[in-house]
């Protein structure tokens, strides 16, 4: 089970907002954790998270930036060690905290504001607190220590005063306000260029200018309606400052000098909830809606924006009965979302009222209505095509906790409540007709799938009743009884009409036969289960999610706990997945995030076997429960989607293609798969993509821009679309555009002309037959490229200089519309497009083909590897691999695959394209992969596919009784063991070291490693020393079994095996892993029965690796070199070549390092170290970004080991042996 994607909270309502480090990161926090992100890219770093209750304000040290310092409801202020996510000091205080601030001039010393009136002052060195009790005089709203008055901090107060306090002195000084002045001051900022000067912000819209020495008020400003909540200074213009509203979507830029604002952005439809300057003509805001960003003040537009999500504890999630896209989720934050799962996107969020929302069920088929259970009784039934809220039903006096729709029959929809009964209902009409009455509370209830009048309810009184509501009869036709305390869920499973699963807050999970009563006990859960979800294809697997923070993953057949996933940081309520897409799970928890996860690896033999071009899909699927139920019975699927997938695969008319994606649809995440499938379409048979499509074939690019051009030209006739909403020159202009990305210019001057853009569209107009008018609008251009001004692109496109068009969009990063504009000059010009939407001009030939020429070519090359870059180090290869395949580059876009670890994906492409030149390794990788599943025939199957080079690789691995292993040496057209091994005692006898493969293959071990490590020695021993000689040895040294060896002959496999390693990793790119390479090889060495290697050399390798790949060092660079120049005869040649190779080409600029390294999906998802125990990387000691693997998981009594997967997936490539030089193997591949 596999996390792929993790959709942060939106922020919550707070005293903070969000705040940036000053330097390269920002911080916002949702209810119960702070995500700290990267300014450039909105990249999730780092989640701290552990908190029970909501977090109130949040502070930044302004010394060290790698510190937080956090207050919440809880009573307690903490400081975190953000790249630890550690808790390093902490204080319980006596009264509620309302905001916390950091003294930028003592990293010691932090002031929480109370909501008893009182400032603690605490001091981190002593952990003592000094109580300022002076301040009292009027609830303080807000505090600002002085950047440079030691001591000094300014507070905000509910009557409107400011005061000025010295906690060295402790003395104070209060300015109090005007009569006209009420609501009370909500933010100060001292001027970070002035000793004295501040300025504070009141409810009530006015700002003000005080003077801290003479405790002034020197100037005010003019009152704005709906006030001002947050203040920015303005670092690089003296004077200058932001003010915000939470009231409205609007940031002012204000100047001292004057009393009225000198610029208003309108950054959105809701408020703004505070606004930080960033520098670069930027500031960074959260809105009202949860949504965080950059907006751009110089481009009037977005940098970055996050998108809207839930901020409080996400209760449910549900797919739509009929559509395995949307995803519908509830919360605390009372409000109903809509996402499409295909892309990740939020599509629409919907406010019922009612309180607090519990759980959501979709109504059957394509009908669009769902119905949620909410806190105050009322069951509400949406409308998702509309947006619109259909109904309200008070069937229940209190809190209404489940409900359930009816998906045989539309007209039945049951809920749950604290009133202890159970209600089903008409959702059209309201009507009620059956009430079950209970002795305590009912939670949880269900629909069998089976039989469309059989609910089960689960109850407060530890009880599970089965009712039959076709009957008269109220009592119900089943009782179950076994668990010990209240049962929160119920779910039927889809694949057995007899068996029911439960959850309860006895920490167990029941697995039930309704009809006799039996059950199975699952016991692993720590706190209260709440979310079950059985698995579609898999009858025996069930997922279970539990106010300990887990989701486990149980074979129901034996009760055992098959997985933890412990990436959730609080209760685990919701868990959701698909009949269509099966192998695809939704989870939501406290934490307010929603993750996403695969669990093909539960049937990844079937996964493998799928891939394979001439598959037996009756060796994968089977309809039959009981035979499937067997305890030890191979995984085989047995759902609807599997069976659907094999029949058309089975069809005479099914292509190669349509094999393809059927296997692609049934086993991988939608993120990136469904376009991979369009695009893989649009190439083999020419087909238009989808426009929604993140990433398109080219030959749809310019058709879907002109598409989506046109839509949005409609709103001429639409009517007002609300708040938040586009507006009709807000539409028109976006299409004026698109028109003329794509040389639309007639278009695009008629619509300019049309919304009052005279400027542009009389300097774009002649570019319809004027040579002299195009250099003009040339000129136009540069100016407005110069200003970095987006209509630069448009006036380029007239001017006939689409490569300067492409070069202004490529250094803004909008690689999306860089590779329009080239594709559209790649198919032949902008004046050919033109024609075919606008009358031609006489001259216009539009029957002859463009032939693009090599700088064409090579500009549209570079745009879309800069795409594919991109989407790879967001942890998205799928994507990556699309942009790729959109230029027909299929090797490309398997090495993108395969460098983000999709192989099997890989393989899929490769049998829509199977000539495609360069690809052998990926067959070789999914031979390993098959290997290590124990499917050693596959392997071969795999292996022949790639010339059947390895053959005898894997054949040396093979484990088996000698029987065994000469018939897989049959298979693999090998001799049998006998006969190699005669033939490699010949060749020892002779000293010839290609010997060690015979004796290894014919299991002679001894005598191969006798044979081996005496080359090893003597080619060592050589300056010399040729790295394909020793590693043509050492490859078949580390076939043999670590216990056929002594120890210290095995030790020594070891150690050269880590020594090449970690040469492969240096020339490999592999950086994250050298240093543990090396330092596995020091640590095998001393066991070993010899080493031909220096511990220096090792050293200086090392150092001089990191020496050419780092851009700081803390040892300065010219004693480093210097050191090297002493010590450079200790490097052997090889290994100086290697080094040299590697680091010979230098990445783009834009590009980081980490380029030529495994970045497998979802790599850059934050760690969830503290939820593992506190095992960080066994490597570095720091928490694991990402997807983890386990080296060991402490079930021998050794302490648990675990790497990211990504550094372990570069190690198994280098070297099969795991840190530690235990003499266990990496498995990762």
């Amino acid at each position: 089970m596999r996390q792929v994607v993790l959709v942060p909270a939106g922020n919550h309502i707070n005293r903070t907002g969000v705040i940036t480090d000053g330097k390269t990161r920002f911080a916002y926090c949702s209810a119960l954790a702070i995500y700290v992100v990267r300014l450039d890219t909105l990249q999730l770093e780092h989640l701290i998270a552990g908190y029970e209750r909501s977090i109130v304000s949040f502070c930044w040290n302004p010394h060290d930036s790698n510190q937080l310092a956090c207050v919440s409801q809880d009573k307690t202020t903490r400081v975190w060690d953000i790249a630890k996510e550690e808790e390093v000091a902490s204080i319980k205080m006596d009264s509620m905290p309302q905001y916390v601030q950091w003294n930028p001039l003592d990293s010691n010393i932090i002031a929480v504001v109370n909501d008893d009136g009182h400032v603690v002052v605490w001091s981190l060195k002593t952990n003592v607190c000094l109580i300022v009790r002076d301040l009292d005089f009027s609830p303080l709203q807000i505090l600002r220590w002085s950047p440079k008055k030691a001591g000094v901090f300014a507070t905000g107060h509910e009557d409107c005063s400011v005061a000025f306090y010295n906690h060295l002195t402790k003395k104070y000084k209060r300015v109090k306000a005007g009569k006209d002045r009420n609501g009370g001051g909500s933010d100060i900022q001292w001027d970070t260029l002035s000793d004295v000067y501040l300025i504070a912000a009141f409810a009530n819209g006015d700002i003000a200018l005080y003077d801290s020495d003479s405790c002034e008020e020197k100037r005010s400003f003019e009152r704005q309606v709906g006030g001002v909540d947050s203040l920015s200074w303005i670092p690089s213009a003296p004077g200058a400052f932001f003010a915000a509203s939470g009231r409205h979507g609007v940031v002012r830029l204000w100047n001292v000098a004057q009393s009225v604002p000198e610029k208003t952005f309108k950054v959105g439809a809701g408020g703004v909830h505070n606004v930080v300057d960033v520098g670069n003509h930027r500031f960074l805001c959260c809105m009202a809606d949860g949504s965080v960003g950059i907006y751009n003040t110089r481009q009037r537009r977005w940098d970055h924006r996050s998108s809207v999500s839930h901020s409080e504890t996400v209760f449910d999630c549900s797919f739509k009965s009929n559509d395995a896209n949307q995803l519908a989720t509830v919360s605390f934050d009372e409000t109903v979302r809509l996402w499409d799962v295909s892309t990740m996107e939020h599509k629409d969020v919907l406010r019922p009222g009612g309180g607090a929302i519990y759980c959501v069920s979709w109504a059957p088929g394509d009908d669009p209505r769902l119905a949620i259970s909410t806190f105050s009784g009322k069951i509400f039934i949406c409308d998702t095509a509309k947006g619109t809220i259909v109904s309200a039903f008070q069937h229940h006096r209190i809190q209404a906790f489940r409900v359930s729709w009816n998906q045989h029959d539309a007209n039945l929809v049951a809920s749950t409540s604290a009133d202890t009964s159970c209600v089903v209902f008409n959702p059209t009409t309201g009507q009620m007709t059956r009430k079950y009455m209970h002795t305590q509370p009912c939670f949880g209830c269900h629909w069998s799938p089976f039989n469309p009048f059989h609910l089960a309810v689960a109850g407060g009184d530890w009880i599970i009743r089965v009712y039959d509501v076709q009957s008269q009869d109220v009592a119900p036709i089943r009782t179950l009884k076994g668990h010990s305390a209240k049962v929160f869920n119920v779910q039927w499973s889809p694949h057995a009409p007899e068996v029911l699963a439960s959850g309860s807050d006895d920490f167990s999970v029941r697995v039930w036969n309704v009809n006799t009563g039996e059950n199975k006990v699952l016991k692993g859960h720590v706190n209260y289960v709440r979310a079950l979800q059985w698995h579609y294809e898999i009858p025996y697997l069930l997922l279970t999610g539990s106010w300990d923070g887990c989701i486990r993953v149980w074979d129901t057949r034996s009760a055992v706990c098959l997985r933890v996933a412990m990436d959730h940081h609080a209760d685990v309520y919701g868990l959701a997945t698909h009949p269509q897409r099966p192998f695809f799970f939704a989870s939501c928890s406290r934490d307010t995030t929603l993750r996403f996860w695969v669990t093909e690896d539960f049937s990844a033999s079937a996964k493998m076997l799928a891939i394979m071009p001439e598959v037996q899909w009756a060796e994968i699927v089977t309809g039959k429960y009981e035979d499937i139920m067997q305890p030890d019975a191979p995984c085989r699927l047995s759902g609807a989607c599997s069976r659907a997938a094999a029949e058309k695969i089975a069809l005479p008319t099914s292509t190669e293609l349509d094999k393809v994606k059927a296997t692609m649809e049934l086993f991988l995440s939608p993120n990136g798969a469904l376009e991979l499938a369009d695009i893989l379409a649009s190439v083999s048979t020419g087909a238009p993509c989808r426009f929604t499509n993140r990433v398109l074939h080219s030959d749809s690019v310019v058709g879907s821009l002109l598409s989506r051009a046109q839509e949005l030209e409609q709103a001429r006739s639409a009517h007002f679309q609300g708040v938040g909403k586009p507006t009709k020159a807000d539409s028109l202009k976006a299409a004026a555009l698109m028109y003329g990305r794509v040389g639309c210019m007639r278009q695009y001057c008629d619509i300019l002309a049309e919304i009052g853009d005279w400027a542009d569209a009389l300097a774009c107009a002649p570019a319809v037959s004027m040579e002299y008018w195009q250099s003009l609008v040339e000129r136009r251009a540069d100016e407005l490229a110069a200003e970095n001004d987006i209509a630069a692109v448009s006036l380029y496109v007239a001017a006939h200089k689409p490569h300067k068009a492409a070069e202004f969009h490529m250094k803004r990063n909008e690689l999306d519309d860089a590779f329009a504009v080239t594709q559209c000059e790649y198919e032949g010009g902008f004046r050919k497009l033109a024609a075919t939407i606008s009358s031609p001009s006489p001259e216009a030939d539009t029957t002859v083909k463009h032939v693009p020429d090599a700088a064409q070519t090579k500009v549209r090359r570079e745009v879309v590897q800069r795409m594919a870059r991109v989407y790879s180090l967001a942890g998205q290869p799928l994507l990556s691999a699309c942009c790729l395949l959109a230029v027909g580059d299929v090797a490309g876009a398997v090495y993108r695959l395969v460098k983000g670890n999709e192989v099997e994906t890989a393989l899929l492409v490769l049998r829509s394209a199977p000539k495609t030149p360069h690809t052998e390794y990926v067959y070789q990788l999914a031979a390993l992969r098959a290997e290590r599943m124990g499917m050693w025939n596959l392997a071969l199957q795999l292996l022949a596919l790639a010339g059947s080079k390895g053959v005898d690789e894997v054949a040396a691995r093979y484990a088996g009784t000698p029987e065994a292993i000469d018939a897989f040496y049959a298979n693999a057209k090998l001799g049998s063991a006998a006969e190699l091994k005669a033939k490699g005692a010949e060749l020892a006898s002779a000293g010839d070291p290609s010997g060690v493969r015979h004796l290894v293959l014919g299991r002679d071990y001894t005598v191969a490693a006798s044979l081996g490590l005496t080359f090893l020695r003597k080619e060592f021993a050589n300056p010399a020393w040729s790295i394909e000689s020793v590693d043509e040895v050492l490859k078949w040294l580390t076939a043999i079994p670590s216990g056929a060896l002594t120890d210290g002959s095995f030790k020594e496999i070891l150690a050269y095996s880590y020594f090449i390693g970690a040469i492969k990793a240096i020339w490999k790119g592999y950086g994250p892993i050298v240093s543990g390479l090396v330092t596995a090889c020091k640590e095998a060495a001393p066991a070993a029965e010899a080493f031909a290697l220096s511990m220096d050399l090792l050293s200086m390798m090392e150092a001089q690796y990191h020496l050419a790949n780092i851009s700081a060092s803390s040892i300065p660079a010219t004693t480093l070199v210097a050191n090297l120049q002493e010590m450079k005869g200790l490097l052997a040649a090889p290994a100086q070549q290697l080094i040299a190779s590697s680091v010979a080409v230098e990445p783009a600029a834009d590009v980081p390092a980490t380029t030529n390294q495994i970045l497998p999906t979802a790599f850059l998802i934050p760690s969830a170290a503290g939820r593992r125990g506190g095992v960080n990387h066994c490597l570095t000691g720091n928490p694991i970004q990402g997807p983890e693997y386990w080296v060991t998981n402490g079930s021998d009594g050794s302490p648990p080991r675990a790497m990211s997967l990504a550094d372990a997936l570069m190690w198994c490539r280098v070297c099969p042996f795991a840190p530690g030089a235990t003499g266990l193997r990496i498995n990762a591949c």
